[in-house]
């Protein structure tokens, strides 16, 4: 009797062990995957980046479009892609690969048209891929219509761009940019407009220039554009050159010299300590209003 007590003992120490095992198992199996399917697509999607003249040309004319990228949907689907970041199709003069835009809302006509995105954001989430646009916040085309008329000193435009006057006279020979700030592709930073009489500032192209986010209208346009776009069906937004949106707001500030660079080139980006050009701490306001307005949408 006491052999059967001590063999029952030790089936049922056995039979739990195994239970508790099984238990652990399926745990660890479907306790991970339902974790995953509840977090965020940005958090766990492999993100493929499109750079639309380049990927397929649908309609040969020599330059990739919105329905070669639509093509390749189920290709995309098959690598295991769960996302793909668009880079710039809006409206666009292309002297920056599209990064110069001149209507944030509109296609670019040698990509396509608004009918044709449309497809393909139809096309890529039947597939279950996420579409992500590239927002281009820092700066516009100066073939904007905002940039044109804030030249022209219309209102609301007028300070929609960051403009600053002559240090010394307004001919070609006395005037001088406000300060030494420097372009990220060389040279100053500083443009002038014989229309308007005064520089305006560009941290990258001089036709690209820099928006004015001390100006709370502009702050609402930026926000219109990133509406528009969700609700025609993007899923998310890749931001540009986030780390330049603000300047200091006293524009009479020299940045100082890089002593430790290295780099002797006075036009050359690397020559300044960056201080009052990049990573302002308003940019941060910035981005919290951006992430109260998608947190109103799901995922």
């Amino acid at each position: 009797m006491a052999h059967k007590s001590v063999f029952g003992f030790l089936f049922a120490l056995l039979f739990i062990g195994v239970v508790v095992i099984i238990i652990v198992c399926f745990t660890a199996k479907y306790g991970k995957r339902d974790k995953e399917v509840t977090e965020p697509f940005w958090k766990t999607s492999v993100v493929f980046q499109v750079y639309p003249p380049s990927l397929y040309d649908a309609h040969p004319d020599g330059i990739g479009d919105i329905t070669g990228i639509m093509s390749k949907a189920d290709y995309l689907a098959e690598l295991g892609v769960g996302a793909v970041w668009i880079s710039p199709v809006y409206t666009s003069p292309m002297k920056d690969f599209g990064y110069d835009i001149s209507d944030f809302t509109d296609i670019n006509p040698i990509f396509g048209t608004m009918a044709d995105f449309d497809e393909l954001v139809s096309a890529f989430h039947q597939r279950g891929l996420k579409v992500i646009m590239d927002f281009v916040p820092n700066h516009t085309s100066d073939q904007h219509e905002w940039f044109q008329k804030s030249v022209a000193r219309e209102d609301p435009y007028t300070d929609y761009y960051i403009w600053a006057d002559s240090k010394g006279g307004t001919d070609n020979t006395t005037r001088q940019p406000p300060n030494n700030w420097l372009s990220v592709f060389r040279g100053s930073a500083w443009e002038w407009s014989e229309e308007r009489q005064q520089f305006y500032y560009h941290q990258f192209l001089a036709e690209q220039p820099d928006l004015n986010y001390r100006n709370s209208i502009v702050r609402e346009e930026m926000k219109n554009v990133l509406l528009f776009w969700i609700n025609k069906g993007v899923d998310g937004f890749r931001v540009d050159a986030i780390k330049h949106l603000f300047e200091a707001e006293d524009l009479s500030l020299d940045e100082p010299v890089a002593a430790d660079s290295g780099i002797t080139d006075p036009d050359d980006y690397g020559y300044l300590n960056h201080t009052y050009t990049v990573d302002q701490p308003e940019t941060f306001t910035v981005l919290h209003e951006w992430r109260q307005l998608l947190d109103l949408y799901t995922d």
